[in-house]
Formats: structure tokens, sequence, C-alpha cells
């Protein structure tokens, strides 16, 4: 019976596209000695062959591997096989035909008496026909899941060997070598919950500037922004450079810049960043729902691709941009995947790419790899590589996205060593002699989904941050001055120092009134300062210190913001009077003082216009 769910209907449809030899070498691994050669008559015994008890006599020859093989063909969709899914679940994928010692042609397994072509002369996947599919369902059990391995602590070393081939009296000799790597970790949630009120302090304070044309930072403000993070950047300033001379390069600083300009916290101003009105408010709001909100825009945005920071692979640019996939297509699979894993467990960075084809959970970055390439557009061309497409670009693409993004933000912890500490997978791509490394992202060997990560990608309701530990004691003086008592300000601390007062030496700070005013302007309050001074210790308030914040709060608003006026000066002093006071126009303009001038609203000056030309006046349009 013909059954439409799989993409070979029957097995007459399947013998159809085989030729006599392919049914007479299947015919050698049935247990008959029926010798037919007409087509119909071979189709016939073969079909016998598998059905029934004899279906199930065949079924038992197979090894447990080539069972779990159709096993996995028969409940995936169309009754397909794929192989790299295969090799992705269980680590291993048997060859469906075996070498032949007397031919050069491959010999038929018992595989190939449950998997047909799709296609003529050997062309098209493997699949199981439609009817043939029915009659195993009968007693095949569908496979378990993939699974996502995952350990609850970390090694102290990263741990992979290698092969390695010498020649000894003209023989070749395998060696096995070992090697071992120290695991740098770094728990990124506390750190990411400081650093996004320190990155909207450093915009709000004018330190941070990037190119008008691609909105990218420059090595100056990487280098300022890296010199503010909590923990400082993921590879310290000791292993900016690889073992040649290759630069790793900013990740965190580099991130943060392009999140807060994604997330429409910061926009260019000039030439340097400022704060949005949403940048504005995410200053006073809680730091885990504004971490939330900027991942959440990240994933929409199609500005900044994760993919462009591979430098070794060119041909990104130009015409070649058409042929990469949606930014928010590619995201929105990995954050899929990433609902699976684990939370506070960690995870190899390898077994979540296979577990992505494990579990067909498969994307593109390019549509066409032809179009990108290594130094030379000919000989390092991609499309020509053996080693796998996945592993160069999806992989490479995953890692980015993981250990660029997701840390920065605080949604993973990572380890990871120095990016020329992995195993190479690109050995054979033409012009790679002498690269250490492929990415600066090659390194990430572990990663951990944590409380806030598993917050932001919705596998939570709520979210409640363990609140810091102050260390820092302050003391207030008489001068208005504030004296670091014990401890060290941290860097948010320091940054929110800034705001108010002037720094003297590394222990004393000096309020400022200018800097008073400026925060003042800027919509901070200064009970956000006092709030600051009473968490580390300072209580009372000194009566130089009120008489000094009612002084600033007088200055402060001393000045009303009144909107912007049309200025208006008639010819004579009796026509600026009779304009501010006729019953037509008062409503419009006022008089300033006793002069010739006339005040109005730019929204009222059409109307104005009119009134005036009712009494015989005329206003130039400019």
């Amino acid at each position: 019976m013909q059954d439409n769910r799989f993409l070979i209907p029957t097995l007459s449809a399947a013998f159809d596209i085989a030729t006599v030899d392919d049914l007479k070498a299947l015919l050698l691994l049935l247990p008959t000695k029926e010798r037919p050669t007409r087509k119909n008559e071979l189709t016939a015994l073969i079909n016998d062959q598998l059905s029934g008890d004899k279906l199930l006599a065949l079924w038992a020859k197979l090894d447990s591997t080539q069972q779990t093989v159709i096993a996995e063909t028969l409940y995936a969709p169309q009754g397909v096989y794929r192989p790299a899914r295969f090799d992705a679940k269980y680590g291993i994928a048997p060859e469906i035909y075996a070498e032949n010692k007397k031919s050069y042609q491959k010999s038929p397994t018992l595989l190939c008496l449950f998997l047909y072509r799709e296609g003529r002369y050997g062309s098209g996947s493997h699949c199981i026909p439609g009817d043939l599919a029915q009659r195993l369902l009968t007693f095949v059990e569908q496979p378990a899941p993939a699974s996502l391995p995952s350990i609850a602590e970390l090694p102290d070393y990263y741990v992979w060997q290698e092969t390695r081939r010498t020649w000894e009296a003209r023989k070749s000799v395998a060696e096995t070598v070992t090697q071992q790597f120290p695991v740098h970790s770094r728990v990124t949630e506390h750190e990411a919950l400081i650093e996004i009120g320190v990155m909207l302090r450093l915009v709000d304070q004018d330190k941070l500037a990037v190119s008008e044309k691609t909105l990218l930072p420059g090595v100056a403000v990487l280098r300022e922004v890296s010199n503010n993070l909590v923990g400082g950047d993921f590879y310290n300033a000791e292993s900016k450079q690889s073992k040649i001379g290759e630069p790793i390069g900013p990740i965190k600083a580099f991130a943060w810049l392009l999140l807060l300009q994604t997330a429409k916290l910061a926009q260019l101003n000039g030439k340097k960043l400022a704060l949005t009105k949403s940048g504005r408010t995410a200053l006073g709001k809680n730091p885990a729902e504004v971490l939330r909100d900027i991942w959440q825009r990240w994933l929409k945005g199609k500005t900044f691709d994760e993919f462009n920071r591979i430098d070794i692979i060119k041909g990104q640019g130009g015409k070649a941009k058409r042929n990469f996939t949606p930014l928010p297509d590619r995201r929105s699979v990995i954050v899929d995947v990433l609902q699976h894993c684990p939370v506070n467990a960690w995870v190899s960075v390898n077994d979540f790419c296979r577990y992505f084809h494990a579990t067909g959970h498969e994307f593109e970055v390019s549509k066409t790899p032809w179009s990108l390439y290594i130094i030379d557009a000919n000989y390092g061309n991609l499309g020509r590589s053996s080693t796998s497409i996945w592993t160069l670009l999806q992989c490479r693409y995953l890692s980015a996205f993981l250990f660029e993004y997701m840390a920065t933000l605080g949604l993973l912890d990572v380890a990871y060593v120095q990016p020329w500490e992995v195993p190479v997978n690109y050995e054979y791509l033409w012009g790679t002699d002498d690269v250490d490394f492929f990415s600066r992202y090659d390194g990430l060997v572990w990663f951990r989904l944590n409380p806030l990560g598993a917050y932001c990608i919705g596998l939570t309701d709520t979210y409640q941050a363990n609140a810091p530990e102050i260390t820092t004691q302050l003391a207030l003086l008489p001068d208005l001055q504030i004296q670091v008592v014990s401890g060290i300000l941290a860097i948010d601390e320091r940054l929110n120092l800034e705001h108010w007062a002037v720094e003297e030496d590394q222990q004393l700070w000096q309020l400022q009134p200018e800097k008073f005013l400026l925060a003042l302007e800027n919509g901070r309050s200064i009970d956000e300062l006092l709030a600051f001074l009473q968490q580390r210790g300072v209580e009372n308030l000194s009566k130089e210190l009120k008489e000094f914040l009612k002084d600033i709060n007088f200055r402060a608003t001393a000045l009303k913001n009144k909107g912007k006026v049309l200025l208006l000066e008639c010819v004579e002093i009796g026509v600026t009077e009779f304009l501010a006071r006729h019953d037509l126009t008062k409503s419009f303009c006022y008089q300033i003082a006793d002069t010739k001038l006339l005040a109005v609203n730019p929204e009222s000056e059409e109307r104005f216009r009119k009134a005036a030309n009712k009494l015989g006046f005329g206003l130039p349009r400019f």
C-alpha cells in the first residue's frame, strides 16, 4: 500500500529506479537459492523476503548499530536517512556499502535491503519505502531522543589527544600525543549586572565614540571600555597575542558597544555615543530587566552580524552580504536549542554543536559558501574545502554568539583556553599553514546557562539577583570631601562618584557644584547620591552638606525652560503695545518688558499672522 508520508512511497517504486544488477546484488544478501534474471521476478522475490517472519529474520541479522540506523530512519521525517545527524547523536555512522576486494565497486550491506536511493544511478538520499516502513513499525520501537551531556564541575585542564605519524626505518609510525591546557572560567552573571550600569555611565559621561560610518568602536575606545570592565576582558593583557603574534583582540569590550546601540540605549550624537531616552530610563531600572531587554532586542536586530568578527574569512562584504541568511532566523534556532540546556551545568561546545545535528535544529550562515574564502578568492575558496562547512561556518558563528554576546550579557558562564590550544580542524584549508587559530572564539570549550540566562531566554518567569556585598566604607568630611575609609572602590562605585565629585587622590573625593548641576541637568537625583553614601556608612549628613545641597537645589531650579519663541521686533513701540493688547492677537504673543519686541509661540505663528493681517500688519516669511 502506498504511503505518501515517505519520500519513496513503495518498494515497487524503489525497485523501478534500481537496475537489474542492483537487484541481483541485493539477492545475494537474502537466504534464498533462487536466482531469477528478469527484473519483475527479482522484485517479486525480494519483496517476498521483506515481509512476515522473513523480515523479522533479516532484522535479527543486523548488528545493533545497523538496527539503530533503521530505527532512526523509520521515525525520521519522510523516512530519510541522515548520516551526519546519526553520527552527531551516536558518534558513528556505519557504511551502507562495504569495500569489495575483487572490484573497485563497493558491495551492498544488509542495510541496503532496508534503505533505497531516491534517485537513479546511485543519486539522492537513502530512504525506507513507505510500505516497508509500515511492516517495520509493527516491531521496531522508536529510539530515545538525543541527549545533551553535561558536567557539574569543570576539570582543571582541557585534555585532548592527537595522532602524529613519523618515519622510522622507512616505515610510518603512529604516535598518540596527549595535550592538556589550564582552563580559565568566568562567572559572568554578577559581572554583567554591574557592567551594564558602568557602560551606561560611560556613555552618559561622553567617554565612548564610534565610527560615523560603521558605528564600530576604535582601539582607544575599546581600551577605555576594557579598563572599566569588572573582571577585565576574557583574555587579559598577558595573553593578548598568540605565540606567533596574531592578536586575539577584545571580546566583551567590543560586544558592549554593539549591544547598547542595537538595544537603542545609546546612539551616535556627533562623534560620540549619547544616551537615548530609553538609556536614561535604564539607569534607574533593575539591571536584570535592562539586560533582558537588551537580549530581546539583540535577537531581533539586523544591523550587526556576529559572523563578521571571524576575521580570517574574507568575501563577507559587498554583494556577498545578500547571500547571508537573516540574523533573527539564525538566532532563534540557537535559542530553541539553548532551552534544552540544563541550568547551572556545564555543556561542551562540541557536544552542543553535535546536538544541533542530532535534533535537526540546523541553520545556515551563508547560502553560497563559494563566495567566502581565505586570503585568495580562488585557491582559498571555502566551496573547495574538504572540511565540513558546518564546522567552518555554523560552529564558528555559534561560538561567537555564545562567547561574545551571551557571555557579555551575563547569560552564560564560560570556560575557555587560549584559541590556539584547541585541536585544529581546518588544516586542509588553503592559506592556513601559518594561521595560529581560526577565530578568537575557538578557545571556548564549555559554557553554563545560569539563572539570569534561564530568565532571559524564557525558561523561568522571575529572577532574583543576589545583592552584591558592599565592602567599601566611606566617611563625609566637614569640607565636603568623601574619604574612602576601608576597601577599594569598585569600577561602578568610581563611576557613580564621578557624577558628583572630583578625585583628588586614591582615597579622597571632593564634591563639586559644577558636577552636581550637570548631573541634575541630565536627570539624576540627589537622593541617588545620598542612598549611595548611606549604604557605605555615611548615616548622618553634616551641617555643611545640608547647606551645600540646599544651595545646589536652589541654583539647579533657578532657571526654568519655557520652550522656544519666535522673536519679532516692531517698527515702533506703539505697534508692539497694540498687538500685545488687541483681542485678535493677544492670546498668541506678549510684549517683552517695555521694548519693541514681541514673543510669539512658534506653534501659533500662522494664527498670529492671520490675525495681524486682519489688523493691517504683515509678517514677512524668511
